[in-house]
């Protein structure tokens, strides 16, 4: 007759090795049944669907974690912050023993302000990503930093933490926008701008305005405007950050800030970022002055915002 178990030889710490003889002799078994039915019963109760739920908050928590500096997110934090009894269940969840509801698993999204769909289905992204609204940028500068600095269009009244404008280290020069709220929450924006000289007479009036609206923010900065900081990434990080599946900060926390943004507006300036920077910034800047609108706003702005 065919002996259907195999014969291993097993190490293990001397302290485990008593615990497991306790137990054994508590429910009357042999050691080695006591092992087998430990093993039996860790793997019960596994389906597919908790174990995909288990691996993406064990990657939620990851990547909340890389971006983190110092204090650093566990499982029992997670339960207090969602207002769960106990931690055991919550630990179920990690390990995929238990599966937590719609209901907890949208409380983890909304904490961690993530998209519910990835955590609950596996679908689309982690992180926000959104197409900005291109029309709060075609008005007064004034409407647009309104917008840039608020967190939530839903609750006017809390303002973001930081807003992070991205170039891409590219000859076109795509741009995206991050929100940071005060609790390390992200909204990642795409926009269609194009910083560079890989643009027609509508990129052009774009600019323009984007130019304006870093021109105010700087003038005024100090007074009701939150962090502002630029960043130029290489294409492979710029791809991570526009796909929303690591988070936004960490990968800005790899890669130093830069002065782009306050210097493009500035014809006195003489530092070069990239290929094509001054030529850019000289053909913005005389769109500006050459539309009355446009050099009204400037002019405007200097006046209530002098250097």
């Amino acid at each position: 007759m065919e002996d259907k178990y195999t014969r291993i030889t097993l190490r293990i710490p001397r302290e485990l090795h008593a615990q497991l003889e306790l137990e054994s002799d508590k429910t009357s078994k042999s050691l080695n049944a006591e092992i087998v039915a430990r093993l039996e019963q860790s793997f019960s109760g596994l389906s597919s669907r908790k174990i995909e739920i288990a691996n993406r908050l064990q990657r939620l928590l990851d990547e909340i974690n890389r971006a983190k500096r110092g204090h650093f997110e566990r499982p029992s934090h997670l339960a207090q912050a969602i207002g769960e009894d106990n931690m055991e269940h919550v630990e179920g969840w990690f390990l995929g023993t238990i599966e937590p509801t719609f209901d907890q698993l949208n409380k983890i999204a909304t904490h961690y302000g993530i998209e519910a769909p990835w955590l609950i289905h596996g679908d689309g992204t982690i992180f926000k990503v959104k197409a900005f609204p291109k029309e709060k940028f075609l008005g007064e500068p004034k409407v647009a930093l309104d917008w840039l600095y608020l967190w939530d269009e839903e609750s006017p009244g809390i303002q973001a933490h930081a807003v992070r404008f991205v170039r891409e280290s590219s000859d076109v020069g795509s741009l995206i926008i991050v929100k940071e709220s005060e609790s390390g929450l992200t909204k990642t924006f795409t926009t269609t701008y194009h910083v560079s000289e890989h643009i027609g007479s509508s990129g052009e009036s774009d600019l323009a305005r984007l130019f304006l609206i870093f021109e105010l923010m700087f003038r005024d900065r100090g007074s009701r405007y939150p962090f502002c900081a630029f960043y130029i990434l290489d294409p492979v990080e710029f791809a991570a950050l526009r796909a929303g599946n690591t988070h936004p900060i960490y990968i800005l926390n790899h890669n130093l800030s830069s002065t782009w943004g306050e210097d493009i507006w500035d014809e006195n300036i003489p530092n070069k970022y990239w290929n094509g920077f001054k030529e850019l910034r000289e053909r913005i800047l005389n769109v500006i002055e050459k539309r009355t609108q446009l050099r009204e706003i400037r002019d405007s702005i200097r006046l209530n915002y002098p250097d």
